[in-house]
């Protein structure tokens, strides 16, 4: 299957989330190349660029639901695990954000060791 094939069957099964997904993982290439460094005046990088990571993420899950890839937001492990398959195929659509998705898996799997409570 080409990308482009790829893309079309992408934008079509996630209509509402592919924005989110785009913002998503462009907000975990932020995170990952902001990981340890400060601002000029010593401020944390990381922190902020997480907050809108995670902001980001709530409502890429959200946007599942209404997609139905998703049959609710109450157990956060099927959600973790419905974006995980939609940035599956967001990356073999596009794989030009190595650090994003290097991110995305590491984020994904400390998720899923350590869920947050509902």
């Amino acid at each position: 299957m080409t990308r482009h094939v790829v893309e079309q069957i992408l934008m079509h099964q996630y209509s509402y989330s592919m924005r989110h997904l785009q913002q998503l993982i462009m907000d975990a290439e932020r995170c990952e190349q902001s990981h340890g460094k400060k601002g000029w005046f010593g401020g944390d990088k990381y922190r902020p660029a997480l907050e809108r990571f995670q902001n980001t993420l709530g409502r890429c899950m959200v946007a599942l639901v209404a997609d139905s890839k998703l049959a609710s937001l109450n157990d956060p492990i099927a959600a973790i695990e419905a974006v995980n398959a939609a940035m599956g195929m967001f990356q073999m659509a596009y794989d030009n954000w190595p650090d994003g998705f290097s991110f995305w898996r590491k984020y994904h799997a400390a998720y899923r060791l350590h869920p947050p409570h509902v």
